[in-house]
């Protein structure tokens, strides 16, 4: 069946059922999944009791609204969303795992000794890294005292 202007019936129906979704879309906002905090679109809320593995001020920078100020106030190494961590790991076996898990989650390492490794993580990296099996401990870099 042709409408007007050449128009058939069928691609009339598709075209309503297309704006009648982009409206209820743009009538309804985005989907509570696509909705992001704009102060800081990573800031989490963290149990510490779900992370035992991982030193508070690390929890606290992952929690932080301005990681940037939060780092420079707790004096931890951080550079365009990284920061300086050490992994303490079950043994050198294990050290080999994470090495490559730090890699996987856009990190570097820097050194790896026996069961340590220094890096430089993604600060949204840190939860998945204090989770994973063949971690003991994730802290910040002891620094040397004057």
């Amino acid at each position: 069946m042709q409408l007007k202007h050449g128009m058939t019936l069928k691609k009339t129906a598709l075209l309503v059922l297309c704006l009648g979704a982009l409206s209820l879309v743009a009538c309804n906002g985005p989907a509570p999944s696509e909705q992001t905090n704009t102060a800081n679109p990573t800031r989490v809320d963290v149990d510490p009791k779900d992370y035992p593995a991982l030193q508070s001020k690390l929890i606290s920078l992952v929690e932080a609204r301005d990681r940037t100020q939060q780092a420079q106030a707790l004096q931890l190494g951080y550079e365009d969303g990284l920061v300086q961590i050490v992994i303490d790991t079950e043994d050198a076996a294990a050290s080999d795992d994470l090495a490559w898990a730090v890699e996987a989650l856009d990190g570097r390492v820097e050194v790896k000794v026996d069961n340590l490794i220094q890096a430089w993580v993604p600060v949204d990296a840190l939860l998945k890294l204090a989770r994973h099996p063949r971690v003991l401990y994730v802290r910040t870099p002891v620094k040397p005292q004057n």
